[in-house]
């Protein structure tokens, strides 16, 4: 017999994520700004963003099938981003990054050189000021 119902089970054998927003001035963490973080990707994956005067109005959590459940290769609408969601392993915390395609780009050219595995390398990433929008750059520890 367990002492713990099954909704508390549940409860706490859940992951805790914490959304990171990509800003000019760093990563925007619950409305706090950090210039770098030191860790590892433990989940990579292809997501896609459809926004519209700077609203959501679509999004993909696979790449292939979007909210609406319309198929994104027959969509194919000109303003949708492909960007790539990074779980990001800092301090025991996971967090979530949506990285645009030039700071997508940077991990793969990371993974790309060979010497590199993502799955157990420490990483610390930082954020190039691009105007209105934030680079992400990665280097190994």
């Amino acid at each position: 017999m367990s002492l713990l119902p099954d909704d508390v089970r549940r409860e706490f054998g859940r992951e805790c994520y914490s959304y990171v927003k990509v800003t000019p001035r760093g990563f925007d963490i619950d409305d706090e700004i950090a210039e770098r973080l030191r860790g590892r990707v433990v989940k990579a994956m292809v997501i896609r963003k459809l926004f519209e005067d700077g609203a959501l109005i679509c999004d993909s959590k696979d790449g292939v099938t979007g909210r609406e459940g319309v198929v994104c290769a027959q969509c194919r609408h000109a303003r949708c981003r492909p960007m790539m969601r990074i779980h990001f392993l800092c301090a025991g915390i996971n967090l979530v990054i949506d990285l645009a395609p030039t700071s997508a780009q940077n991990l793969v050219a990371l993974e790309r050189r060979g010497d590199v595995s993502l799955e157990t390398a420490e990483l610390d990433i930082t954020v190039l000021d691009r105007g209105h929008w934030g680079e992400v750059t990665f280097q190994v520890l």
